[in-house]
């Protein structure tokens, strides 16, 4: 099963920071999403993978910034990194980064 869940955060354009900062909000978000639960006598557990595509260098258009994220989530569920940063020339198809 796949969810979109688009998150616009305001943060410093310094792009060291932005990344760091998107970093540290993956790893969270992927923390607890693999916290197990227990239901109906039975433990559940899941697994995520998140694709980042950030404005404006991966998109200046909502269908282009969730089109290379969709990209880069397809590529963190292959390497089984959990997330990737999409890597774009802006409204084009991106590749990945870890």
């Amino acid at each position: 099963q796949e969810w979109r869940l688009p998150l616009s955060v305001r943060i410093p354009r310094v792009p060291e920071v932005v990344c760091e900062v998107v970093e540290n909000a993956a790893a969270k978000i992927l923390d607890r999403i693999a916290q197990s639960c227990e239901f109906d006598g039975l433990t559940l557990s899941v697994k995520a993978s998140i694709g980042i595509a950030l404005y404006p260098q991966d998109g200046e258009s909502a269908d282009a910034l969730l089109r290379n994220a969709d990209g880069a989530m397809y590529a963190a569920k292959q390497s089984n990194s959990g997330y990737r940063f999409a890597v774009s020339g802006g409204d084009s198809p991106a590749s990945t980064r870890e």
